[in-house]
């Protein structure tokens, strides 16, 4: 079983999130969610700007780059 990962909505749905990873597997779910968070714990603005906010204004490539970088996954998102 496979999931798709959508990222970057606002809470108040002006703003709707974008894909981010398209096939990603049950067991890798809670890694890529960790690295996500840590990242977002590290480099957010301050305590008020939320993670889809965060997510919007990292973009994709920022994010996956730093995700990959974490434990080494490939852009396929699979952990080498």
């Amino acid at each position: 079983m496979t999931y798709q990962i959508w990222l970057g909505g606002s809470h108040n749905q002006t703003r709707v999130a974008t894909e981010y990873e398209f096939k990603v597997k049950f067991d890798d779910l809670g890694k890529l969610f960790t690295n996500l968070f840590t990242f977002y714990k590290a480099a957010r603005l301050d305590d008020q700007e939320t993670f889809g906010d965060f997510c919007y204004r990292a973009g994709k490539e920022r994010l996956s780059t730093y995700v990959y970088e974490m434990d080494n996954w490939d852009a396929d998102g699979k952990n080498s």
